[in-house]
């Protein structure tokens, strides 16, 4: 949970406090240093009394010693104006039976999806768009550094940028131990799990998920592909937090349609974490997850992992900036200015997260052939 408040701070009994009632000699006020309160003038023989300190309800600061605060935070970006606080549990906020339930129902159909399409494109079997060959997933190998490892947990996290990446990275920490965070979340996460395995036993734990029945547990979470680009172009690129030529050079003004122009021109393999297909970041056709997460219901997928690996968090997760009832995406509005022939390249290169994590292809197929006759209606009467 955040607060917004700047002038926020904690005295040392817990109390949150404005800092206008804070001293600037060690910020706390006279009492609490153990010194006697300032002498108050008397007007009129009334006596002007000190206001009384908010009184903390023991369960409650019990309770908030437990609560997991995990929230979206940019991993280069200091966000001073914020400020990590705890709140109590509510019965509301943990995770129950029901939905750990449906995760594990919901998570063995997407292991299953997974395995059925990859087996199906690993035998060559044709499919639209798919440009890529079945010798090329063979090859590809996800970097160690993707990974986050939990020894103790038994859980390797291959991460996909744009897919809940921060949240992970403060629940890993909290896993580590670490209640502290950093204002560098990813690189904390990192840190931690450095002074937990060596480069050696990391690799080996990677490498076993390439059996059919891994001993260790993924997790990899996926996106709508077409969501997927549009957050990293607003979170990237509109904010030039990442800068590409021909798209958000300080003389251009960036648009989805040149993001997408620019980034076809790459091959997979070679383009930007944030925004590389999930087929060659975690490769799940040649590595096998335990865990499959959703954006879609991240939150409840996220609970429910960490009380399956019994992590000790036992609320459901919610992320920093999520919205609780997004609208429905116009996604004919969203891709209006780009043009078949770059849709196209997307579809054929984003194809494979479409199907592996059972996304509908069809409807951008439909917008595909819609720009087709489009195009060509107006290449006819150009003529």
């Amino acid at each position: 949970m955040i607060s917004r408040n700047i002038g926020i701070c904690e005295t040392g009994n817990g109390v949150k406090k404005p800092k206008s009632a804070v001293d600037k000699q060690g910020d706390k006020p006279d009492q609490e240093r153990g010194g006697q309160p300032p002498i108050l003038p008397v007007v009129e023989q009334k006596v002007v009394q000190m206001p009384q300190q908010e009184q903390i309800n023991p369960k409650e600061e019990l309770i908030n010693k437990n609560k997991i605060n995990v929230f979206e935070k940019n991993e280069n970006v200091v966000a001073v104006e914020q400020e990590v606080t705890e709140e109590v549990i509510k019965e509301e906020d943990k995770i129950t039976l029901q939905e750990i339930e449906q995760f594990k129902k919901e998570n063995t159909d997407r292991v299953n999806k997974v395995k059925e399409e990859c087996s199906k494109f690993l035998a060559g079997e044709k499919m639209d768009f798919v440009k890529v060959l079945p010798e090329h997933v063979k090859k590809v190998h996800p970097r160690v550094e993707l990974f986050t490892i939990s020894k103790e947990k038994n859980l390797s996290w291959c991460r996909s940028g744009k897919i809940g990446t921060t949240t992970w990275s403060v629940l890993f920490s909290r896993i580590f131990g670490q209640d502290e965070l950093s204002s560098r979340l990813h690189m904390q996460a990192k840190k931690l799990e450095r002074e937990m395995i060596t480069s050696a036993q990391k690799r080996g734990t990677i490498n076993s998920l390439r059996k059919p029945n891994p001993i260790n547990r993924g997790m990899v979470a996926a996106r709508h592909p077409i969501d997927r680009l549009m957050s990293a172009y607003k979170d990237k690129i509109a904010r030039r937090r990442i800068i590409l030529n021909g798209v958000n050079t300080k003389s251009l003004q960036p648009t989805f349609a040149k993001f997408l122009e620019v980034i076809v021109k790459s091959a997979p393999a070679h383009q930007n974490k944030h925004w590389k297909p999930n087929w060659v970041l975690c490769n799940p056709c040649m590595y096998h997850y335990t865990f499959i997460l959703k954006m879609e219901s991240f939150d409840r997928d996220s609970g429910a992992v960490l009380k399956l690996i019994n992590s000790g968090i036992d609320t459901k997760i919610n992320r920093f900036n999520a919205s609780k009832h997004p609208a429905p995406t116009d996604y004919v509005k969203m891709l209006e200015e780009v043009d078949s022939a770059t849709l196209e390249k997307i579809l054929s290169v984003y194809y494979l997260d479409f199907k592996l994590f059972g996304y509908d292809i069809q409807p951008f197929i439909n917008i595909l052939d819609s720009k087709r006759a489009s195009e060509k209606l107006s290449g006819l009467n150009s003529v």
